[in-house]
């Protein structure tokens, strides 16, 4: 259902698509922002040197053969440009939808090999995201003061702390333990999505049971049919295909919990709607980020909980 909701939803704007190939007119003007941004030559250095890079931890992490990589690299470019090309004229990014064209695309060149899958449709998933980011990064990034340089040096000092905290930390968590993905303590409900996909690619549906061949096609077309009734109401029909799908996914107590903020923040916009109170500002205006904080802040308690239970029963 979430599969093919997202890959309607992608391919029903192929001005999107369309536009991130298209040449500007104005391209053989000067870069005014030229004084603000990073220099060009940084991307034609670093990317055939963060390829090569690629090409080898690929390799020997993930034995990925190395013209899978050289492929992988162009269509990762590709991508890339579709993705923030939507990101800024739609703000929302089709990353499920890229990463599941990317698994479709080496399911077909590498058959049957579940790691090169994920792995490659990880790293194509990885890199639109991040880019689409950067680019949401912009406008505030202006109104805080700062350039567009700035950020993207930011950005590049962040995927390193990052990797160097998270890294530890999800070993710590799974304790060589791989079975704890997608267990009942980590349900890393995208990391499932994916895992579905890509077995389902790397075997075909003849090794599903009927009564799931049965059930894949019939939320297929369910996710086909909502998305096309969303976009047919502007956005205005009741359910979403993607948070129908996650329901299937995630367990009980994260849906209710989904459900139950959802109630909250919709009685409280009621409320407070046309009102310039603290509580307004919030709630109202501010309700993504005071979600996002909440989310946040479980994710973080939770991944203590856990260390702690590690090192305690350890």
């Amino acid at each position: 259902m979430m599969t093919t909701s997202s890959l309607y939803a992608f391919f029903a704007k192929p001005e999107f698509i369309l536009a991130a190939f298209k040449r500007k007119k104005e391209a053989h003007k000067k870069d005014v922002l030229a004084h603000i941004e990073l220099p060009l030559w940084l991307s034609l250095v670093g990317i055939p040197a963060v390829g090569l890079l690629l090409l080898v931890l690929g390799k020997m992490w993930f034995n990925i053969e190395w013209w899978v990589t050289v492929i992988a690299i162009p269509l990762v470019f590709v991508f890339t440009l579709i993705a923030v090309t939507s990101t800024g004229l739609t703000a929302i990014t089709p990353g499920g939808a890229l990463g599941k064209l990317t698994q479709l695309t080496f399911a077909i060149l590498k058959p049957g090999d579940m790691g090169t899958n994920i792995m490659t449709a990880g790293i194509n998933g990885e890199v639109a995201l991040n880019a689409s980011n950067l680019l949401m990064d912009i406008k505030p990034g202006y109104m805080l003061g700062g350039k567009p340089r700035h950020q993207a040096i930011g950005h590049c000092l962040g995927i390193i702390a990052g990797a160097v905290v998270s890294v530890p930390v999800f070993y710590l968590l799974l304790q060589n333990d791989i079975s704890k993905i997608a267990s009942e303590d980590l349900p890393m409900p995208g990391a499932q999505i994916w895992i579905a996909v890509a077995k389902v690619l790397s075997a075909g549906l003849s090794v599903l049971p009927q009564s799931t061949r049965v059930a894949v096609v019939v939320g297929g077309l369910l996710g086909i049919g909502i998305e096309f009734m969303n976009r047919r109401t502007r956005g205005k029909f009741p359910v979403s295909a993607m948070g129908l799908g996650l329901s299937f996914v995630l367990n009980f107590s994260n849906c209710w919990s989904m459900a139950l903020g959802s109630l909250v923040f919709w009685a409280l916009g009621r409320k407070f709607e046309g009102k310039t109170s603290l509580a307004s500002k919030v709630f109202v205006e501010n309700q993504e980020t005071a979600c996002a904080g909440v989310i946040a802040g479980g994710s973080i308690m939770g991944i203590i909980l856990i260390i702690i239970e590690q090192i305690v029963l350890g």
